[in-house]
């Protein structure tokens, strides 16, 4: 567990730790916890952090859409999923995913995917492997939808 900070050092640090990278008020809020502050303390810095811009939502899921679909190549039900459980604002996560990719980027992505999970796959029966790619797709976070129409094209 990480040495207890007093307030002036815990804000010290999370102005450190924001100014480097996005971070949304659940990640202070539990780091606050681990350096010790109570409760009534850390939300007193979460607002300070919000209103000196340390902490703004927007950029916050902005960032992890781009991380998540470019990097991890996540579809967007696993990004929304992903946000709404760090507490984030469902019209911020609209707006978020908004920036994703277009759906022929999106689907050249998973289509990249799927071929590389189709080789790794030994199965004979198709329509078993064919299953196994529908599941990995939509396990990834795309559209079910999306994930059937080029689960076909591998």
């Amino acid at each position: 567990m990480a040495r207890v900070k007093t307030y002036a050092e815990a804000k010290s640090a999370a102005e450190a730790l924001c100014a480097r990278s996005e971070h949304c008020a659940q990640d202070i809020r539990r780091k606050c916890f681990a350096w010790g502050l109570d409760e009534e303390s850390g939300e007193r810095l979460i607002k300070e952090l919000q209103n000196g811009r340390y902490i703004d939502h927007g950029r916050y899921a902005s960032a992890f859409v781009r991380e998540k679909s470019r990097l991890n190549k996540w579809g967007q039900v696993k990004i929304a999923m992903a946000l709404r459980a760090k507490g984030i604002e469902e019209e911020t996560v609209k707006e978020a995913l908004e920036e994703m990719p277009s759906e022929a980027v999106t689907e050249e992505v998973l289509l990249s995917l799927l071929r590389t999970k189709n080789r790794s796959l030994h199965d004979e029966d198709m329509r078993k492997r064919k299953e196994k790619l529908l599941r990995f797709a939509v396990g990834r976070g795309y559209a079910f939808d999306l994930a059937l129409r080029v689960v076909e094209k591998v």
